[in-house]
């Protein structure tokens, strides 16, 4: 009887390793299957709403084109009115310092030629542009990001699965050559 009940502890001695290896990898074969959906799903949707972002963006660019266009355009006019004026302003300045004798002769109470006016832009829609890159370089590091930690994950828990397998093979041997030691040692002498 106690024979009997010390060959079951052996047995169970035996088992134990092997049946919580087997947990161990059916652990983290369950955790990459519930963290790859959620890493692919988050990837998807994230990727979905800032191509819709960077597609409702270029379409504000585009809708907004007409009006600078015609804004710069009025600018243009207005710069030429601004360089007719400064060209007779300047003739009339070449009129009265040629008129001047002091400015004639000695070039001492001339007139000076300084009027120089441009428009600064009126408008500047660039910010459009600098928000899609940044929302084109955004999504390109969430797709780098959720690649390399799925990767990542998927490679871990393969090594990790084969450390495993090793340790199993481990105990087996181990199981199998102190099993024919028992036999030997326990069941022949009996």
């Amino acid at each position: 009887m106690i024979r009997g009940l010390i060959r079951l502890f052996l047995l169970a001695y035996f088992l134990m390793p092997i049946i919580s290896i087997a947990l161990v990898v059916l652990t983290f074969v369950q955790i990459r299957n519930d963290v790859t959906p959620v890493i692919d799903s988050a990837n998807t949707a994230i990727t979905t709403a800032t191509t819709t972002l960077e597609r409702e963006v270029r379409n504000l660019g585009r809708n907004f084109a007409p009006l600078v266009r015609t804004v710069n355009g009025i600018r243009s006019a207005l710069q030429k009115v601004v360089n007719f004026l400064r060209d007779v302003v300047y003739a009339l300045i070449d009129a009265v310092n040629g008129l001047n004798l002091a400015c004639s002769i000695g070039g001492t109470a001339c007139i000076p030629k300084s009027l120089n006016v441009t428009l600064p832009t009126l408008i500047d829609f660039s910010f459009i542009d600098n928000i899609s890159s940044s929302l084109t370089n955004i999504t390109t590091q969430v797709n780098g990001v959720f690649t390399t930690v799925g990767t990542a994950v998927s490679g871990y828990i393969s090594m990790i699965v084969l450390a495993l397998v090793v340790i199993v093979g481990w105990l087996v041997l181990t199981y199998i050559l102190f099993f024919v030691m028992l036999y030997k040692g326990l069941w022949k002498s009996t």
